[in-house]
């Protein structure tokens, strides 16, 4: 019997660490346990619906979910009068997932950056094709210097390859093993369950309430209101709200945006546009303890040796009088209202035209 329970045990240690050591293994099974269905399950993700932030923290007063809702908008008598191709990451990746969400396209199409998606599409000459590169700021001092993948993840074919509406996606999956900084990919697969939250509530608010201590990715923001990506704000990290960024780092990213506009442009694009959605930090929280936010976003989108068309988001959130419907309070993501006012204003943006 021993020898029996000794063998099982070696078994599944041995398959959690396979899962765990190839992220997309992963990732798979973490997007089937946090899917509706699995939620009612005890199998189901503890952070499905409420935010990988509260998945990291596990403090109760941030278990709330998104309750709005993203809407198709309604594009009554709008010409289609161009198509839309995007690379994404997972603040926009919904929205261009169908046309009908764009009042004038006709056909759109998105590589997820995310996972180093390449978007196959062929140009219809009879209406405007039109490039978006979509980044979230906390990216932007790494993403937006990648000359190599910004340049290619768009391929431009001669032929028909795809007669639906939606352009056609490629999905690669990496099969990567990999050994090193397992904790998270072990904490996903063994403790992330629903019926352990009870257990993982109560630890989380003790050591918040004894120790002011949170999980390592995750700050509890000054007002107690949000949890913030702690590198989003540790200005020890690329992605910060607040690390300076100088002359010599922002013409270089511009240097590249400009190489990247020229290559669209050749490959029979009429226009590139570049959208950056401002880290949560930077609009609710732009002096925290001290640090001033870096002013990333306007200094490049008003960059004027900056070539590509600019759809600037910034300064719309930063004067909204809604601000607090922007970002989710326990995500690093923006709300499903956020993402609606971006739509609407592009919208409309698009329509001046």
């Amino acid at each position: 019997m021993k020898k029996i329970v000794g063998i099982s045990i070696l078994i599944f240690a041995s398959i959690i660490f396979i899962v765990s050591a190839v992220s997309e293994l992963t990732n798979s099974f973490f997007e089937l346990r946090r899917k509706p269905s699995a939620l009612k399950h005890w199998w189901g993700s503890d952070k499905g619906g409420t935010g990988d932030l509260y998945g990291f923290t596990c403090l109760p007063q941030f278990n709330v979910q998104d309750t709005s809702v993203l809407r198709k908008p309604d594009c009554s008598g709008a010409i289609k009068s161009y198509n839309i191709y995007a690379l994404t990451d997972s603040y926009t990746e919904d929205i261009f997932k169908h046309p009908d969400y764009f009042c004038g396209a006709g056909k759109c199409g998105y590589a997820f950056s995310n996972n180093g998606d390449v978007l196959p599409v062929y140009l219809d000459r009879t209406k405007k094709n039109i490039v978006m590169i979509e980044c979230v700021e906390r990216n932007v001092r790494t993403s937006l210097a990648d000359t190599s993948y910004l340049t290619r993840f768009i391929t431009v074919s001669e032929k028909k390859i795809n007669e639906t509406k939606a352009a056609e996606r490629a999905h690669n999956f990496h099969f990567h093993f990999n050994i090193k900084n397992l904790d998270g990919d072990y904490e996903t697969n063994i403790w992330d369950y629903r019926f352990l939250r009870p257990l993982k509530q109560l630890k989380a608010k003790l050591t918040f309430n004894w120790f002011n201590r949170t999980y390592v990715d995750a700050l509890v923001s000054p007002d107690g209101k949000y949890l913030l990506y702690q590198s989003t704000v540790d200005t020890s990290f690329l992605q910060s709200s607040y690390r300076p960024i100088g002359d010599t780092e922002l013409k270089a990213i511009i240097t590249t945006l400009n190489k990247v506009y020229d290559h669209y442009r050749r490959l029979g694009f009429d226009e590139v546009y570049l959208s950056i959605i401002p880290n949560p930090a930077t609009i609710l929280y732009p002096n925290y303890k001290g640090l001033k936010y870096n002013l990333l976003i306007p200094k490049l989108e008003n960059d004027p040796s900056l070539k590509l068309k600019v759809f600037d988001i910034y300064q719309l959130f930063k004067n909204s009088p809604e601000k607090n419907k922007l970002y989710q309070h326990s995500d690093t993501h923006w709300t499903r209202f956020g993402s609606m006012v971006w739509l609407n204003e592009f919208n409309r943006k698009m329509a001046l035209n």
